[in-house]
């Protein structure tokens, strides 16, 4: 489900933003009036900063590059338990906060991304 808060997620998350690799059936949402619309290869062109990329559950997944998937699920399990759920509303917000918790040390904040800190 592509919700508003997972626009506004994929909107502040800059490390996956530059994962797109535009492939036709991609979801992007309109910056300005948050509109939805598939890509096909008629609109090319007009694909721009104006627009968001939401990727689907399994290129989340597919971003993780680990072969290991019980060592990728046990990852999730341990995280899952320590996740503040308080700002996730949804499965595609979910395996995005985690992907960007594995890659880049980040956590959603309800706001922005930011580095998590060593400490508890």
């Amino acid at each position: 489900m592509i919700t508003d808060n997972y626009i506004k997620m994929c909107g502040r998350a800059e490390e996956i933003q530059k994962e797109c690799k535009y492939v036709v059936g991609d979801h992007f949402s309109w910056i300005s009036n948050q509109e939805i619309f598939i890509y096909h290869k008629g609109i090319r062109g007009k694909l721009s900063k104006d627009f968001i990329w939401l990727p689907t559950q399994g290129q989340l997944q597919e971003m993780i590059h680990k072969t290991d998937w019980h060592g990728v699920l046990l990852a999730f399990h341990l995280w899952y338990q320590e996740f503040d759920f308080e700002e996730i509303t949804s499965m595609n917000e979910l395996w995005l906060a985690f992907v960007i918790h594995e890659k880049y040390h980040k956590i959603w904040t309800g706001e922005k991304w930011v580095r998590k800190h060593s400490g508890k």
